[in-house]
């Protein structure tokens, strides 16, 4: 159960974008003094003060995007470093409806001299946290850790879902900004669509189907770097919540549910 406070938050209720589409929470979180977008706040959304249904983070202009499993009464709450962290009222949204906010963050005093700093933010074992409430309180999904990593002994950690049961690794040629054309890995489940969306440390590496792989974490990242792996092949595996990070956008505006693979860096663990 969260523990509420209150704290400011504008509603506007639009058009559900068609007639297929759910219930969907948007919106921006700003500084509220400046009125200037946060980056990398974390936003979590609750269902009836308990059920944590959405968590993600703010992108470079302060907004964010959860799917909500259905109509009810909701809080968001949003929290970043520097800032104290604030939770809404509850708010109602109705079936088959997209509700808009704009949610604004107090900054919280950081004491420079002593090194006191004084925010609402995970900790260093945060990472470490999620993984194990996800393998064992959740249980679906594939789940690696670091010594598990180690005895694939990946040379690209790509190669790691060579271990991973239902799943198969291929490799595509593509193109970079550079211009250079270089072989990526792309792994494809064996069950649900086939695709996966990518997170590293909380943050979604690609939204869109179409040129996912020039955003791929496996591109960027070394094996030495990775702490733990979590690999969900379908959407029926992913804990709800990620939920809402397992949908693509294709080119055509649709989108696609995935499953769904969370990196977790040593650098977060």
């Amino acid at each position: 159960m969260w523990a509420w406070a209150a704290a400011g938050l504008l509603l506007g209720a639009a058009a559900a974008p068609d007639a297929s589409a759910q219930q969907v929470l948007r919106g921006r979180i700003v500084d509220d003094s400046t009125r200037r977008p946060v980056q990398d706040a974390e936003v979590q959304v609750a269902l009836d003060d308990s059920t944590v249904v959405g968590r993600v983070a703010t992108d470079r202009l302060g907004n964010f995007y959860v799917r909500l499993p259905r109509a009810g009464t909701y809080r968001l709450r949003a929290s970043a470093l520097g800032y104290a962290t604030r939770t809404s009222r509850t708010f109602p949204v109705a079936a088959n409806d997209t509700l808009d906010v704009v949610f604004a963050l107090v900054p919280d005093a950081i004491a420079l001299p002593g090194l006191e700093v004084r925010a609402d933010r995970p900790g260093p074992t945060r990472g470490r946290d999620l993984f194990r409430e996800h393998r064992d309180g959740w249980g679906r999904g594939v789940f690696l850790d670091a010594e598990q990593i180690e005895e694939l002994a990946p040379y690209e950690l790509g190669t790691i879902f060579l271990g991973v049961p239902e799943t198969r690794l291929r490799w595509v040629w593509t193109r970079m900004d550079s211009g250079d054309r270089r072989l990526i890995p792309a792994p494809v489940s064996k069950l649900g669509r086939g695709c996966f969306a990518y997170m590293v440390d909380g943050h979604r590496a690609q939204r869109y189907m179409e040129n996912a792989f020039r955003n791929f974490p496996l591109d960027n990242l070394r094996p030495s770097e990775v702490a733990a792996v979590e690999v969900y092949r379908h959407l029926g595996e992913v804990p709800p919540d990620l939920r809402n990070q397992a949908y693509l956008r294709s080119e055509g505006g649709n989108e696609i549910t995935c499953g769904l693979v969370v990196i977790r860096t040593k650098a977060a663990w």
